[in-house]
């Protein structure tokens, strides 16, 4: 038998849905255990410092036992619940209230509430920074009218390269929106599981797969509705789709646009990104290739995630999560931190990257002083 004070360190977030089924817990041998339930929520638990602080400051943290009949979570403030490890049983749902919290349900009656400690997310616009902190709060620099945040947890934050509005996702999947000038109005009661930062606006997917955009939107800004999309990238006027049959990348735009809409890579890709005038696309095995204008200097080697600015673009070696960046290097674009990196976003001339860590690294322009991450954060 196993005892060790834990805290919820990461939560892969969904409101519940309220199915019935059961939640399994799987012991990792590194001493962390993962729950799982059926309404697609997940949560990982590691050994904490002892006494950590309850959600509600009454719960100075909770236990997990390992007995007979599955895993044991039992909080000081006297909840407690039982979880059958590996197997069907109990009937649990696990239900994060953005508010730094989740709690465990299940049908015999009990539950336990836990803290969390969400997973941190960067975005970046022409001029500012952003990034979601532990608490799932919000905290931006840099350009002075995107420092005043809206409250409470957020779990994605999408900027633009050639703006300084920002909208942020919520955990049941709301949308705030700031920024200046003129900050757009996110759409009141819908809801999102994805979001693209595009010009003077923002777009998001519905959990139907379709695409809403808000704010300024123009004829060039609106997707093909002749075919699906499974991932979108926005430019200047115009945009691009990752065409969900093929992989294949589908650009559009008006022809008396001020920028043309670019000739895209040829392929099949696995999600794409894009940038003033240039649209990059990463490919099933990491390799990245790009329209014309950032094709030169593109590495060769593979990638796990890639991110496009105004002028140059960024993505993280799968060799050794290092950061990577190519394009424009006027301002220090080419610049970047050593370390082993998680994310990175490319704003207007400069980026950020989060290191596994969880530091925040930027670098390049900083004429608003966007690259000069707060400390503490």
């Amino acid at each position: 038998m196993r005892h060790a004070t834990l805290l919820l360190l990461a939560l892969v977030i969904s409101s519940c849905s309220g199915d019935s089924g059961s939640c399994t817990v799987v012991n990792e041998p590194d001493g962390t255990a993962v729950i799982s339930c059926p309404d697609g929520t997940s949560a990982t638990v590691r050994p904490g410092p002892a006494g950590m602080p309850g959600m509600d400051g009454t719960s100075s943290g909770c236990t997990v036992e390992e007995t007979e009949a599955g895993a044991v979570i039992t909080c000081d403030d006297g909840t407690s619940v039982t979880v059958p490890s590996g197997i069907d049983g109990t009937g649990c749902t696990l239900a994060d209230h953005g508010d730094g919290s989740a709690t465990l349900t299940c049908d015999d009656g009990t539950s336990v509430t836990l803290p969390i400690d969400a997973p941190m997310h960067l975005g970046a616009t022409a001029s500012g920074s952003c990034a979601t902190r532990g608490d799932g709060t919000l905290r931006c620099w840099g350009w002075a009218g995107i420092v005043l945040v809206p409250g409470g947890r957020f779990v994605e934050i999408r900027g633009f390269h050639n703006d300084h509005r920002l909208c942020a996702r919520r955990p049941d999947h709301t949308v705030a929106c700031w920024g200046n000038p003129d900050p757009i109005s996110a759409p009141l009661g819908e809801t999102f599981t994805r979001l693209y930062g595009r010009n003077r606006g923002m777009c998001g997917v519905r959990a139907d797969g379709t695409l809403r955009c808000w704010g300024p939107v123009s004829a060039s800004d609106e997707p093909p509705t002749d075919e699906a999309f499974a991932d979108y990238a926005f430019g200047v006027e115009w945009g691009c789709g990752l065409r969900a049959s093929d992989g294949t990348i589908r650009c559009w735009g008006s022809s008396s646009a001020p920028v043309q809409p670019p000739t895209p890579p040829t392929g099949a890709f696995e999600s794409i990104g894009a940038g003033t005038y240039d649209v990059c696309g990463l490919r099933a095995d990491g390799t990245v290739a790009c329209s014309a204008g950032l094709a030169s200097g593109a590495p060769t080697e593979a990638l796990t995630a890639i991110s496009v600015g105004q002028l140059h673009a960024c993505g993280i070696r799968a060799s050794d999560a290092s950061v990577v960046c190519w394009g424009r290097d006027v301002e220090g674009q080419h610049v970047v931190p050593p370390g082993r990196f998680v994310e990175v976003v490319s704003g207007g001339r400069h980026s950020c990257a989060l290191d596994e860590a969880n530091e925040v690294h930027c670098w390049g322009h900083d004429a608003e002083g966007q690259t000069r991450v707060p400390d503490p954060l």
